[in-house]
């Protein structure tokens, strides 16, 4: 048995069969998902029928439909970029519940919405009978006096006949071409926007030249130049739109976000305070970007938690990303969350990128950073995202030649700038490396990441001094940076400041857990200290974290070696070797561990293993010294023995 209501499209699920070209919009356009209206046929499925039955259930409770405009070209772009205006706007009466379960129905991506046909029901029947439940639609518990909800339905339902009733339904007869190029522009706009924003841009850009009143087009052309990468052109289109057409305020909300996104929030400050009052969903954009703006994630979670489309989801991105105790992988959703439902923005895109390179999918930052660039070629950031991508890839000579690239387009660019110069260290170019980040330096002196990493390579080159007077100034700017306090005890251990040293190592181990190489440094300055059992404690925190840390057993070698645990030294020494074969101190632990239990050939064998992989290194002269001693000693146990005989 089959039943048919027509909701604009009829499709066989079971066989996927349809009798129209691929990729053609199908249906009522009033009533049109957004899958159907972006053509995505094979999407099709009973949460579209959902979508259209949250349509008639909003028109009967507002009296109007979701998503209204002169032609079918223009409702269709608001299907897709679009939110409609929030029920409980135009109704105040309308319960809150009620207001959730059709912004359920009409959520931008079919699986948010009610599972089908049955579980909308069964959420309307709670509504109707007052009984507490779990909705299927994911909206919580459904509390609404029945008498309440069946009064308002029945009153909805009757004005909205009653109008109709006494006016003439009029027939909707798409525009041709001909009589509407503005719309047909626009239509043509709207099938390239997801692929091709820029080319979608110039053809809404010819449609306002046609039809320079449609200011709904001029906020969809803003936002398609802002995704491809023309922020200047979007914020001149949005402020093109006059102050009394009904779309100024999202044309307001706009700006302020691209200039929130675009860390120029600043820029935007009174029109951000303008929009927080009122009680539409600008005013709860504006409060959300707010909140964002003054780091208070917290409040920006809370003022989003209820709130859909893809604005929402950016902003909740934008907070988790930006929040040290945030979930990286939680803003990774929100952002593809907001590509779903809105313009396909190259730098969300470049964000993913960015959040993919930390989370350590290099594979899929270089995949996003290149979607990025296909959408805005010649996008700086994206360029030195790939740049990234590759360099942690192993590709250097690609992750140089992005990260050139970047710096020409955008002279300046400082985080460009310290990327190359991990590059150049990578390749063994110490000098260019620095040169880098001296420039990066001068690009932005109040960055605390450019001063770190000059500091790191002023010591690598020997210049203690230097990298201690950055370290300081990185640290002024942001205190708590465990990877600065690293490198500013690596400064005062190698200036003889021990205890300046095992203070700013043991900041950085409680900076960031697990940081093994904060507890190796911090133990082997106990250790130059005479404090054996300390040392011991932090070498064996490092290894806990990190078994196979070749040089915290090498180091803890000389420790027990000290302590007169000589048996102990040499199974710690030998198991670094095992691990890194070619660690040359560990050979004169090894050989010092040895010395300990009378072994003097083995420990003259551990010295010229030293010798022979650093013949240059600082300790040759000493361990020379020590081997001759070792050699003639074995040759007394030697002698001694031949003469017991």
């Amino acid at each position: 048995m089959a039943h048919l209501t027509d909701f604009g499209l009829a499709k066989s699920l079971a066989t996927g069969s349809r009798l129209t070209r691929t990729g053609q919009a199908l249906g009522t356009p009033a009533y049109m998902s957004p899958e159907q209206a972006r053509g995505d046929v094979s999407s099709l499925a009973p949460a579209t029928d959902v979508w259209s039955l949250g349509c008639v259930l909003y028109e009967m409770l507002a009296g109007m439909e979701p998503y209204r405009g002169d032609t079918a070209a223009e409702v269709i772009g608001k299907v897709v970029l679009h939110e409609p205006e929030s029920l409980r706007a135009i109704r105040p009466d309308v319960p809150r519940d009620l207001d959730r379960v059709v912004r359920a129905c009409l959520a931008k991506r079919p699986e948010r919405r009610p599972r089908g046909a049955a579980a909308l029901r069964d959420d309307l029947e709670r509504l109707l009978l007052g009984h507490p439940g779990t909705a299927r639609t994911g909206l919580g518990w459904l509390l609404v006096p029945a008498a309440a909800v069946l009064f308002l339905a029945a009153g909805a339902i009757v004005t909205e006949l009653g109008r109709r009733a006494a006016a003439p339904t009029p027939t909707a007869v798409p525009a041709t071409p001909e009589e509407d190029p503005a719309g047909a522009l626009a239509a043509r706009a709207r099938t390239l926007a997801p692929a091709e924003p820029a080319r979608a841009a110039a053809l809404l850009g010819e449609a306002l030249t046609v039809r320079p009143d449609r200011h709904r087009l001029r906020l969809e052309r803003g936002l398609l130049l802002w995704a491809s990468g023309d922020a200047a052109g979007a914020r001149a289109e949005w402020t093109r739109v006059p102050a009394p057409a009904p779309e100024a305020r999202e044309a307001r909300i706009y700006l302020v976000l691209e200039a929130f996104f675009g860390m120029r929030a600043r820029e935007r400050e009174s029109d951000l305070h303008e929009l927080a009052n009122g009680s539409d969903r600008v005013t709860r954009l504006a409060r959300a970007i707010h909140a964002a703006w003054v780091g208070d994630a917290a409040r920006t979670r809370a003022l989003l938690r209820e709130e859909s489309g893809w604005e929402a989801s950016l902003l909740r991105a934008y907070a988790e990303a930006g929040d040290p105790r945030g979930d990286p992988a939680a803003a990774l959703r929100e952002y593809r969350a907001g590509l779903a439902g809105g313009p396909p923005f190259a730098w969300v895109r470049n964000n993913i990128a960015v959040l993919c390179n930390q989370l350590g999918d290099h594979s899929g930052a270089l995949a996003e950073s290149e979607a990025a660039l296909r959408l805005a070629p010649g996008f700086p950031e994206a360029l030195a995202n790939r740049g990234q991508a590759r360099h942690r890839l192993g590709d250097l000579p690609g992750a140089a030649a992005d990260l050139t690239e970047a710096i020409r387009l955008r002279p300046g660019f400082a985080s460009a700038h310290l990327a190359r110069s991990r590059v150049r260290l990578a390749a063994g170019d110490r000098g260019a490396a620095l040169a880098d980040a001296e420039e990066a330096v001068r690009s932005d002196p109040t960055s605390a990441d450019a001063l770190r990493l000059r500091s790191r390579y002023r010591l690598l080159l020997g210049d203690a001094r230097g990298a201690l007077v950055d370290a300081h100034e990185s640290l002024r700017l942001r205190p708590a940076d465990p990877d600065a306090h690293f490198v500013r005890g690596n400064a005062r251990r190698d200036l003889g400041d021990l205890a300046g040293a095992v203070e700013d190592y043991g900041a950085a181990a409680a900076g960031r857990p697990g940081f093994h190489e904060a507890y190796e440094h911090r133990a082997s300055c106990l250790e130059e200290q005479g404090d054996l059992e300390g040392a011991l404690r932090d070498f064996g925190e490092a290894l806990r974290i990190r078994p196979d840390y070749a040089a915290a057993l090498a180091n803890r070698s000389s420790a027990l070696h000290r302590l007169g645990r000589h048996a102990e030294a040499i199974r710690d020494a030998e198991a670094a070797l095992a691990i890194e074969p070619g660690l040359a101190p560990a050979y004169v632990q090894l050989g010092s561990a040895r010395s300990g239990l009378r072994d003097w050939a083995g420990a003259a064998a551990a010295y010229r293993e030293f010798l022979r992989l650093a013949p240059e290194h600082p300790q040759a002269r000493e361990v020379r010294e020590v081997l001759a001693d070792a050699e003639r000693r074995a040759r007394e146990a030697a002698a001694s023995r031949e003469g017991g005989r």
